[in-house]
């Protein structure tokens, strides 16, 4: 019965399970797992008070689900870009409710974030100064949890119950990861830098794509295919094909949608701008048409497919000896649109909705979560 219990708990890091056991039997468990975090956790789970809250300033929805078959709990935060949280009342600030949860947990937690990817083990010292001095909820989070995603820190207090990831592959740190995003990037600037982004071969080559009656897909195809933070992760995913399929058809509906509320097509503007090799005024016009009402939504889902991927993987914990191969336990911190996605995967891949709390709508912006119907605390 030991082995039995002593293999369930080193493969999936939740303390709960020793519930019925004795306390003899359990110190003879942690004995012979040798393992300080499965140890921190057990402690944990008898001995430590996880916080409870009334209210958290920061997000403004939060959903749980469950998977019995996967053996998977997620808890989606979805939050309106910005700083305006709760004013009046007794309110918690997300990264301090995050902080305490992470230190008092029972259970290992993957916590996946919506920052951009960086080069090396960490942010460059000039990103991280410019980002923490933005204040908004988002950025507060990654400061308060830096540390923690740097394969050197791992036994720092605040990181040795939590693997923290980055979601956001669309960018390394400030720099565009595709040509897309390139293109998102440069539309942004002046005139002088856009008619050289026209002229380069990268740009023409999106450009003559989108006048392609299989546009979507072959964007698509490639977003997937030549992002290496997403190839990577989905090359190593066990839903790779659901996923896949899931990217491809929501991307298909959004520009379709985009399409139906819009005044030009892709496939217009793209006409206009390749029509001749003069550059005036209408070019950049059109040119940024595309991407404020087509390529940014489009680009949107690199994030997705990456975060998705991560979730669904067997993690190589060599050099990890620490954590477990599954990402069981899991938290989201995202933007709204992004949140969204993540339930909708979660429900067409059969997860349970077991609660939820706030509100979703995207023209609500009040950034202050009553938690009054969330089972608390979280992963009890």
């Amino acid at each position: 019965m030991e082995n039995n219990i002593l293999h369930h708990i080193t493969k999936n890091y939740n303390a709960a399970i020793l519930d019925n056991i004795n306390l003899e039997d359990i110190d003879k468990i942690l004995q012979t797992a040798n393992n300080p975090v499965i140890t921190r956790l057990v402690n944990n789970r008898y001995n430590m008070n996880k916080p409870v809250v009334e209210h958290i300033s920061g997000p403004s929805s939060l959903t749980e689900h469950w998977s019995p078959e996967l053996n998977k709990r997620v808890y989606v935060f979805g939050e309106y870009h910005g700083n305006n949280g709760c004013i009046n009342g007794r309110y918690t600030l997300i990264q301090n409710y995050l902080k305490r949860l992470f230190n008092t947990t029972d259970v290992f937690i993957d916590f996946f974030l919506e920052i951009s990817a960086h080069r090396g083990s960490t942010w460059s010292d000039e990103y991280s100064k410019r980002v923490n001095s933005g204040g908004y909820f988002i950025d507060r989070i990654r400061q308060s949890f830096e540390k923690c995603i740097q394969s050197a820190n791992k036994d720092f207090e605040d990181c040795q119950l939590v693997r923290v990831h980055y979601g956001d592959v669309r960018f390394v740190e400030d720099y565009p990861v595709s040509t897309i995003g390139k293109m998102i990037h440069v539309a942004k600037t002046s005139d002088d830098k856009i008619y050289k982004a026209l002229r380069s071969k990268e740009v023409k080559t999106i450009l003559r794509t989108l006048l392609q009656s299989d546009a979507v897909n072959r964007l698509t195809v490639n977003l997937l295919e030549t992002n290496k933070y997403i190839k990577k992760e989905l090359s190593k995913s066990y839903l790779k094909p659901v996923i896949t399929n899931f990217i491809k058809e929501n991307i298909e509906n959004e520009i379709e949608y985009r399409t139906s509320i819009n005044e030009y097509t892709m496939q217009q503007c793209a006409q206009i701008i390749l029509a001749t090799n003069t550059f005036d005024s209408d070019k950049i016009s059109f040119f940024k048409y595309i991407i404020n009402n087509y390529l940014l939504y489009f680009e949107s889902f690199a994030m997705d497919a990456y975060t998705l991927a991560r979730i669904f993987k067997v993690f190589d914990t060599l050099g990890y000896a620490y954590q477990p191969s599954h990402a069981n336990n899991v938290i989201i911190y995202a933007g709204e649109s992004h949140a969204n996605r993540y339930r909708k995967f979660f429900k067409e891949t059969g997860f349970q909705l077991l609660s939820r709390a706030g509100d979703s709508n995207q023209n609500f912006t009040d950034n202050c979560l009553n938690m009054y119907d969330v089972p608390q605390p979280l992963f009890n």
